[in-house]
C-alpha cells in the first residue's frame, strides 16, 4: 500500500522518550486518505522537545491537517496526573 491508502492510523506508546519525533507526521499523514484520521498518544515530556506542538501547528497553518481533539490524561494506569495527550488529527482535503 502507498500514499492515501488508509482511513485511520492509530499509534500509542510511540511518541515518548527516545522514540519517534514529530518529523514523521507529514509521512504518516501522506498515508491517509483525505479526511482520514491519525489517532495517537504523545507523552508530555516530548510534546515540545519532540516538536509535536510546533509540527502540528505547521501542518495546521499549511492547511494539511486539523487537530480535532487534544485531551490531557493519564497514559499509564499508575500515573497520578496527566502524563500526556490523546490527539486526533484529520488530514484535510487539498
Amino acid at each position: 500500500m502507498g500514499a492515501e491508502s488508509y482511513d485511520m492510523l492509530v499509534s500509542t506508546g510511540t511518541f515518548t522518550h527516545g522514540h519517534v519525533g514529530a518529523g514523521c507526521l507529514p509521512g504518516l499523514l501522506a498515508l491517509l486518505v483525505p479526511e482520514g484520521r491519525l489517532i495517537c498518544t504523545v507523552h508530555r515530556d516530548v510534546w515540545d522537545e519532540g516538536g509535536f506542538g510546533a509540527g502540528l501547528q505547521a501542518l495546521t497553518d499549511a492547511r494539511v491537517a486539523a487537530v480535532r481533539s487534544r485531551e490531557a490524561d493519564r497514559l499509564f494506569a499508575d500515573d497520578d496526573e496527566p502524563s500526556g495527550w490523546y490527539v486526533v488529527v484529520e488530514k484535510l482535503s487539498c
